[in-house]
């Protein structure tokens, strides 16, 4: 398995190349797959407080 700099140096080696990010992108969430279902969760959650927030301004932000 790469590690995160041997996977960039191998990216930057090539011009861009769909299937090199395409098997990068696989044995990075292979690797992590459960730091990704972990962070996911918390970044789910995020999100929703996000929308909520850009909700509420731009209903203040609205002309009456």
């Amino acid at each position: 398995m790469n590690t995160f700099f041997e996977l960039s140096n191998e990216y930057e080696a090539e011009e861009f190349n769909i299937e090199l990010e395409y098997k990068q992108r696989e044995e990075i969430q292979g690797k992590f797959r459960n730091e990704i279902i972990e962070i996911q969760e918390l970044y789910d959650v995020f999100r929703e407080y996000f929308k909520q927030v850009m909700q509420e301004r731009a209903l203040k932000d609205k002309p009456i």
